[in-house]
Formats: C-alpha cells, structure tokens, sequence
C-alpha cells in the first residue's frame, strides 16, 4: 500500500497545485493522473522483475519490499478508484461549456491509460479496469451534462434548438457548440462576439447525432490500452508504450470526430464554419 499512500498524496497535492494555476478543468486534469504517479512508485517498491529468481527483495529508504505484480497492480487498481470519485464529487457543475468540450476525450484516455498500466500485472487487473471504465461510462450515459455549469438558454438560442427537438443549454464565458444527447450545447460568448452565430448553431443542428459505429469508437478505445498492457511485464518501458498508445488513439478519435462533423455539414454550411473556427 506504500505506493498507494505516496502516489495519491503526490497527486492530490499536483491537482491542488494545478488547478490553482489552470482552474477546475487543470485540477481535474491532474486528478485523473493519480494511478500513474502510483504505478511509477509501485515499481520501485515491488518491481524489479529482471532480478532473477521467484522472490526478490527490493530494498528502499524506507523499508524492504517483495517482489508483486499483485501489490502493483493492486496499489493501481485502488489508486484508480480514489482518481474516479475525486473527479466525480470535484466535476459536478465545475465546468464551462467549453472546458467540457475539451476535457472529456482527454479523461477517457487517461481512464484508458490507467487501465493498461493496471493490466500489466495481470489478466485479473485487466477485468477489474474494464469495470472501472464500464462504471465510467454509465455515469456519464446517464447524466451526460452533469459537469457543465451551463443553465438552460432563453430567447432566440432555445428557440433554434427547441424547433429541431432539442434542449439548450449555456454558460456566459465560452464559444463551443456541440450536442450532448438531447441538448444543445452554446457558449454565452458565442452570440455576444460572433455575428453569424444563428447560422453556425443552425449548421450544428443539421449534424446527424453519433450514431452506434461512432460511440463505439469514441468510447471502445479506452479498453485497447488493457488490452495491450495485459501482454506486458509491468516496468518503465510498458508504462511508456502504454502512455504513447493511449494518447494517441485519443488523437485519432479526435481527429475523426472532427472529420466527422465537418463531412456531415450541409454544403451552404461550410463557409460558415470555416469563418467560425477562424474565430
């Protein structure tokens, strides 16, 4: 547990820290980091695998240590746990509109991301990660605008999202618009500073929702990073192959997402949102 203790207190402390200079999302951000600063500091307490041998003593400052893929992964699989509620109870309403937005492709990668390191000290860990991220996963289906500190739109902007069948939802900083199930989702900003905007929001309408394929891909990604780690000795150099394949499948997704709404716009559209992502 020596790694658990040490690697939350550094990460509650980085999360502090953070989210001091950056807000709420940075905090969250940092939060999320705490079952990898613990792997890293299990390590040193339980690994050394290359020492041959079915027992080895790691010898540490602070005491002596045996040799276990099971106290890694463990001290991970715990870590995870304090990670998910810290971000659950510190999420609620924090976030503005566009935060959100940004925030929540790079959460489900450091979800994923965790769950590979967690998965290199066995197939066990592995099944207990992807019932972290099942967890995860119906939260969020089940109250999918939970974080955002938005209130419901008034003239005009519910207007526009009422007549498609929509909510709508904004916040007074931001410039995003997106849809999150059935709402519509505006930054206050957006009307105030852009002149176009009732064209922009009627073009975000007119984008088809996520279909089957495409929450399947934005959400199945995360369990890949297990997937993976689960054939990997824990160790530095599988915390660096995992950390590599996390991110950058959040890039792909990412990308294809926006190559998504983009394809999926009107023709008469894409000048708009062309000027708009200048903006």
């Amino acid at each position: 547990m020596i790694g658990l203790l040490i690697g939350t207190g550094i990460g509650l402390l980085l999360a502090a820290i953070y989210g001091r200079l950056k807000g709420m999302a940075g905090e969250i951000e940092m939060a999320v980091l705490i079952p990898f600063f613990t792997y890293l500091l299990s390590l040193q307490f339980y690994g050394n695998f290359d020492v041959p041998g079915a027992v080895a003593v790691v010898s540490t400052p602070i005491g002596d240590f045996v040799q276990s893929r099971f106290s890694i992964g463990l001290d991970t699989a715990l870590a995870a746990l304090v990670a998910l509620t810290y971000v659950w109870i510190r999420s609620k309403g924090a976030l503005s509109v566009d935060e959100y937005q940004g925030l929540g492709l790079f959460l489900w990668a450091a979800f994923g991301m965790d769950v590979g390191l967690m998965a290199t000290a066995g197939p066990v860990f592995m099944g207990t990660g992807f019932v972290i991220l099942a967890v995860v996963l119906i939260l969020h289906a089940r109250k999918p605008g939970r974080d955002l500190r938005a209130v419901p739109c008034g003239g005009e902007l519910r207007e526009l999202a009422e007549r498609e069948g929509f909510g709508c939802l904004s916040d007074k900083v931001s410039y995003g618009v997106y849809k999150i199930g059935s709402a519509l989702v505006v930054g206050g900003k957006l009307p105030e500073e852009f002149p176009r905007w009732r064209k922009v929001v009627e073009c975000m309408l007119a984008v088809p929702s996520s279909g089957i394929w495409d929450k399947a891909l934005g959400y199945g990604f995360a369990f890949l990073p297990g997937i993976v780690g689960v054939f990997m000795k824990p160790g530095l150099l599988a915390s660096s192959l995992i950390i590599v394949l996390a991110f950058a499948l959040m890039v792909i997704v990412g990308s294809y997402r926006v190559g998504r709404t983009k394809r999926s716009l009107p023709e008469e559209c894409r000048e708009v949102m062309d000027e708009y992502a200048k903006f």
